[in-house]
């Protein structure tokens, strides 16, 4: 088993009121229990890296999170801690998110076992062990279960994020519109939603929204209508 580990999350929640060489020990005490948690005989760690594609095709893409220099720069040296000591790698060009995907897929078309650490629910939409540092809660998510939280997400957009879903849909009218759809078909569910609010123009529309909120398997993949 190999842990795939968000290096962002527990960057983050070893910075929380610890002074950096604090932070640094907590970071390696992380890194160790989560190992434990799922059993891994070793890890990957994705962590920011320069650009990314979203920020490039939308302006205001996570606009509405604050934003504090000296404490980004912290984030950034513990960041580089992860890379240094723990073989950590910057995924350039994109997030972190979608280098475990990459990950994952290639353990995937492997056969290998292995499991996702984070806090982040958008990684839910990737099959397979999960594991919640926060909470401290190992879980499975079958091809089924991310296949229904893609499609509602493509249906509600991200407010977290920021990225528009489609106008006057929230979480429970797109659990409404995918209420009894199979696997298989929710994605014409979804494009029949799509179609009725924005009749001629809804391809493009789906596309904006499903290259800002899919997870990339492939590194500069397009999300496929």
């Amino acid at each position: 088993m190999i842990c795939l580990i968000d290096g962002d999350v527990i960057a983050y929640i070893a910075a929380y009121g610890n002074e950096e060489e604090e932070a640094q020990v907590s970071l390696d005490k992380l890194v160790v229990d989560i190992m434990d948690s799922v059993f891994a005989s070793g890890t990957k760690i994705a962590v920011k890296g320069i650009g990314n594609f979203r920020n490039d095709m939308y302006d205001e893409y996570k606009g509405t999170r604050a934003s504090d220099d000296e404490y980004r720069a912290y984030i950034d040296r513990l960041r580089k801690y992860l890379v240094d000591h723990h073989e950590g790698e910057e995924a350039h060009g994109q997030e972190a998110d979608d280098l475990l995907a990459q990950w994952a897929q290639e353990c995937m078309d492997a056969g290998e076992e292995y499991a996702i650490a984070s806090i982040d629910k958008d990684l839910l939409t990737i099959p397979g062990v999960h594991f919640n540092i926060r909470k401290n809660i190992v879980s499975h998510v079958d091809d089924d279960e991310a296949d229904y939280l893609l499609n509602r997400q493509l249906l509600m957009g991200d407010s977290a994020d920021n990225i528009p879903g489609l106008p006057g849909i929230g979480a429970k009218r797109a659990e409404k519109i995918l209420e009894g759809v199979t696997y298989g078909n929710r994605r014409e569910a979804v494009k029949n939603a799509y179609k009725e609010i924005y009749g001629s123009t809804w391809e493009s529309e789906l596309q904006f929204t499903g290259d800002l909120i899919w997870i990339r398997r492939i590194k500069d993949e397009r999300f496929k209508i």
